[in-house]
């Protein structure tokens, strides 16, 4: 009965991990959808400041469900080789973040958020965030 009981509680907390990664993962790919018009949007008026922020946004929402997609598979799988793959991958994916990190938080990118042009165009509705 304990045996059951146990299987029980790892099937139902695999399914639990299993519906909250498909959320995270919904979630994530909207968000590069708008994230992705919003470049777009920037590059046809010509604000490459909001264009650049947007596709560092991108750049981290795609390093996130590459992340979160990898991580589940590695908790999920029963085959120590296939564990060690994934493990492998993940190591692969943060070292090529740390890699990049210097060239996505660059001097310019401190300029743009530090210049406050980024931060003052941003309105809700018809009053301003930061002033």
């Amino acid at each position: 009965m304990v045996r059951f009981l146990g299987y029980f509680y790892t099937l139902y907390s695999r399914m639990l991990l299993y519906r909250n990664i498909h959320r995270k993962i919904r979630v994530v790919k909207s968000s590069l959808l708008v994230f992705k018009k919003g470049c777009q949007r920037a590059k046809k008026n010509g604000v490459s400041t909001s264009e650049q922020l947007n596709g560092i946004a991108m750049y981290i929402s795609i390093l996130s469900m590459d992340l979160t997609v990898l991580g589940s598979r590695l908790v999920l799988e029963q085959d120590e080789y296939v564990k060690n793959v994934y493990a492998r991958q993940l190591a692969i994916l943060i070292y090529e973040f740390i890699q990049d990190y210097p060239n996505l938080f660059s001097k310019q990118f401190r300029k743009i958020i530090g210049s406050g042009t980024v931060l003052e165009s941003v309105n809700l509705g018809n009053r301003k965030i930061w002033e």
